[in-house]
């Protein structure tokens, strides 16, 4: 009969033991970062904020884009429907008024997808645009007179564009410094960008 020899435990050597206890803390360490790491992801973690914030304190960059394009858009729009409803459209003007103010819609609306996408060569359109109605506002300011005399228009419908394309102007202009640097993009929007100091919509 045969009988099976029973197998003989071989020892380690020397070097294999001091391998492998050299390597080990190496192991370790690595195992324990991605321990933590996914950790930090269950918790939510977020890195460090490193774009800049409207005014220091309001939000960021994209999330201001998108909100004042918005309002400009949802005001452009509600302006346009009073106009077409009014008795105005023989008035001397009117169509070039409104192809100017149509034009300038679909330049806001195509910003909104800009901001969207992530895409710098979207908005600097936008900011074209208000760059633009900026130089307007600024004649309007030039020709306006402040002595009390006849204008055709307020104080307040002179100033008011000049303030809000100002404000337009600044967050599309940071907003396309950011995601020209690397610093705003879909990777790192949510993971470390995405600020607001009192809301968390868009």
């Amino acid at each position: 009969m045969i009988q099976a020899t029973p197998s003989k435990k071989v020892p380690l050597l020397n070097a294999d033991i001091e391998d492998s206890n050299a390597a080990s803390p190496e192991i370790r360490s690595a195992s324990t970062r991605s321990a933590i790491s996914l950790d930090n992801e269950d918790d939510g973690f977020r890195e460090r904020k490193q774009g800049h914030k409207l005014f220091f304190v309001c939000c960021d960059t994209k999330r201001a884009v998108l909100w004042l394009n918005t309002i400009e858009l949802m005001l452009n729009i509600f302006i346009l429907t009073a106009a077409v409803m009014s008795d105005r459209a023989k008035a001397e003007g009117y169509n070039r008024a409104m192809i100017v103010r149509g034009c300038g819609m679909f330049v806001t609306f195509t910003t909104l997808l800009g901001a969207y996408w992530y895409s710098k060569s979207i908005v600097l359109v936008g900011l074209v645009h208000t760059c633009y109605q900026l130089t307007v506002a600024v004649f309007k300011i030039t020709r306006f007179n402040w002595d009390g005399g006849y204008n055709e228009e307020s104080e307040l419908e002179v100033l008011l564009p000049i303030i809000w394309n100002s404000l337009l102007f600044y967050a599309e202009g940071m907003f396309i410094s950011e995601v020209n640097d690397g610093i705003m993009s879909s990777q790192t929007y949510k993971r470390r960008e995405m600020y607001s100091c009192c809301c968390d919509i868009l």
